[in-house]
């Protein structure tokens, strides 16, 4: 009996010490694994792979962004040092072109004539942290600080200025357009654009601050415009054409000469909480427009707040126009398929008594 219980406390006793050394071993293990896929992200996050660094001073890989470009491959990661490189650069691989400061890395266009400082491509292009300036000039409007023609894009944290056209961006989707300040046109007033858009679906437009100038939505569907400043322009500073289905909000809209944000021939767009201040004439305006919604917007100092011609079914709610109103608000218009001669209403049923809490772009970039 005794002999049995010896050798049953000897296998226990195995079994544990077994245990004890397994549980060890995966902790271990575990620890270790953690501990590296820890640092393998962080190292990710704070030491990007760069593939070729540009210093126009000399002394990285290439002196020129253009050349350095045209040696890279798709995937490519592209470093600029600080200054000035007067250059109208095309990124036609899928590649990520960084700048080191958005102040003082500047790629410049000279002003050359049907020139434009930045043309995209190809899918899949990062660019940010640059100032891109002086695009050649013509009647034509073909110049810009940026164009592209490719999808799946994001501009950000750019200062783009003294170009005809800001950025212009011609049958494209899927892109990203963040937190940049535009300077349109400052060539002539016979057009002020910051960002122009032509075919262009599901795209994201936010965070930029625009002077006199206007986004402009040309049979463009399915856009997102949401936290953007826009200050001054002679004629306007939105503008819907042809477009649907787009959603601008929380938008700030102030000192527009004309026709603040024009909608044309455009339907179900929704448009709300956003800011219109200090617009000379008209707040808002459609013109052969329908089924639009447009709620939960600020109409402060418009001489015209709102008014619609040949357009119908939309729907107007809770704006704030002005003053608090206990009574519903009357927009008036005209409809009629020839000259539009018959005047007509529309209703806001339960205007706001105070502003709507609006959390737009308050601070300029």
């Amino acid at each position: 009996m005794m002999k049995y219980r010896k050798i049953i406390i000897s296998l226990l006793t195995t079994l544990i010490l077994l245990s004890s050394f397994s549980v060890t071993v995966a902790i271990s293990v575990k620890t270790e694994i953690s501990l590296f896929n820890n640092n393998k992200k962080s190292d990710d996050l704070i030491h990007p792979t760069i593939d070729f660094y540009v210093d126009d001073d000399g002394g990285a890989d290439y002196t020129k962004i253009q050349d350095a470009i045209n040696q890279s491959s798709d995937g490519f990661t592209i470093f600029v040092y600080n200054g000035t490189y007067y250059e109208n650069i095309t990124i036609n691989k899928s590649i990520t072109l960084i700048g080191e400061n958005k102040n003082s890395t500047i790629i410049d266009g000279s002003y050359k004539d049907y020139c434009t400082v930045v043309v995209v491509l190809a899918d899949f292009v990062n660019l940010s942290s640059f100032t891109i300036q002086n695009s050649g000039f013509s009647f034509e409007g073909i110049e810009n600080g940026i164009l592209i023609t490719s999808n799946f894009n994001n501009i950000e944290n750019c200062i783009i200025r003294n170009c005809w056209d800001g950025i212009y961006l011609h049958d494209f989707l899927g892109s990203t357009i963040k937190n940049n300040k535009i300077k349109g046109n400052i060539f002539t007033n016979i057009r002020e654009v910051d960002i122009s858009c032509n075919r262009a679906d599901n795209n994201i437009i936010s965070e930029n601050f625009l002077t006199k100038g206007i986004i402009l939505l040309g049979n463009s569907n399915n856009n997102t415009i949401y936290r953007n400043g826009f200050s001054g322009g002679s004629i306007s500073q939105f503008g819907l054409s042809k477009a649907n289905n787009n959603t601008i909000s929380y938008n700030s809209f102030s000192k527009s000469s004309e026709v603040c944000f024009s909608v044309k021939e455009s339907n179900n767009n929704i448009i709300h909480h956003n800011n219109f201040k200090n617009i000379k004439i008209w707040g808002i305006r459609l013109e052969d427009s329908h089924h639009n919604s447009i709620h939960h917007n600020n109409f402060i100092k418009c001489l015209i707040k709102a008014s619609f011609v040949q357009s119908t079914f939309n729907k107007w709610r809770q704006n704030y126009w002005g003053r608090p109103r206990l009574l519903p608000k009357v927009i008036s218009g005209r409809v009629g398929r020839f000259l539009g001669i018959i005047p007509w209403l529309n209703i806001d049923w339960r205007p706001a008594l105070k502003p709507n809490k609006i959390d737009i772009l308050k601070k300029v970039i």
